[in-house]
């Protein structure tokens, strides 16, 4: 009979929580933004294409977030095999704006930034939908040259 009471107990606390479940991902100020960003091609064959990557940033919350859909492991065997094949896997990174500012910087390679014209909602709802990407069961996948790479990923938040 106990036993019946803390499951019932456990359960309804699943269902009805007395406490607030509180989120990781913080809610967005009114001051935040969202940005797309657009790289010009590099001298390496993996940048041969150019880049996307998307940047949220809020000054109020302290949020400043960049999610960068085309890294990967270098020392992969069979590197560039894997990458013309379209078997190499793509690791979701996220790190503030700066690293990847300076880094395509000291390429030279131009960087243009796109603020996207969305609602509070449509900000909070990216940034959270990022935020899951960005996890370690859902970070990686296979890169194709056409259906799913850095400006594919992108693309599905709309």
């Amino acid at each position: 009979m106990f036993r019946k009471i803390i499951i019932s107990l456990i359960l309804s606390l699943l269902v009805f929580p007395v406490f607030p479940v509180f989120s990781m991902i913080p809610q967005l100020s009114e001051e935040s933004k969202v940005v797309m960003f657009t790289c010009g091609p590099g001298d390496e064959l993996y940048a041969g294409f150019g880049h996307s990557a998307l940047w949220v940033s809020d000054p109020v919350t302290k949020v400043d977030r960049l999610y960068n859909y085309g890294t990967f492991d270098f020392d992969t065997p069979n590197f560039y095999l894997k990458f013309v094949r379209g078997k190499l896997n793509y690791i979701l990174s996220v790190y503030p704006s700066k690293y990847f500012f300076n880094d395509y910087a000291s390429r030279k390679i131009l960087v243009f930034g796109q603020l996207l014209n969305l609602t509070q909602e449509e900000k909070q709802r990216i940034f959270e939908f990022l935020e899951n990407n960005a996890l370690p069961a859902n970070c990686e996948y296979k890169y194709d040259f056409f259906y799913d790479n850095c400006a594919t990923r992108i693309r599905m938040y709309w």
